[in-house]
């Protein structure tokens, strides 16, 4: 009788201390300054990085220039570019919704993984950070000297 009692303590033990964990979790996430990274910025690089590296593979070359990517991606079937999360209006794609500006890209670059480089990032940005698409494949948010660390 006593082991019963027992698993019951330690099973109730167990609940609330879950409990507690998902409202430090869920009050955690509701602090701070209240912005959210904008999905679209780092969705859009991704696109982007992804859509250059498969240009880089599909020609056995980086694209030269910002015509000769759109080209390509204007070539890719229906379903592939909605897999891909690719706007319908490319202008969308080369252009940060937090900014305004294009994105600036390394055009005839191959993307190397092994090295932290940048290959598309946010000209400016927002409050002093940038969106960067590094040629590894990750998309991350940079201050200022990080960023131009990272361009050395």
């Amino acid at each position: 009788m006593a082991t019963a009692a027992r698993c019951r303590w330690i099973g109730f033990l167990c609940c609330c201390t879950a409990e507690l964990l998902l409202c430090c979790f869920l009050s955690a996430g509701c602090g701070g300054s209240g912005e959210v990274p904008d999905p679209d910025v780092k969705q859009n690089l991704r696109s982007l990085f992804e859509v250059y590296q498969m240009y880089t593979n599909d020609k056995r070359l980086p694209p030269p220039d910002e015509a000769a990517l759109r080209s390509y991606v204007e070539t890719l079937p229906a379903d592939r570019k909605a897999s891909m999360f690719l706007p319908p209006n490319l202008d969308h794609l080369f252009v940060s919704v937090r900014d305004g500006q294009k994105f600036a890209i390394k055009y005839g670059v191959v993307p190397d993984p092994t090295v932290a480089a940048g290959l598309a990032w946010e000209q400016n940005g927002k409050d002093g950070k940038r969106f960067v698409a590094l040629s590894m494949g990750y998309v991350e948010e940079y201050d200022e000297a990080s960023f131009q660390a990272l361009q050395k």
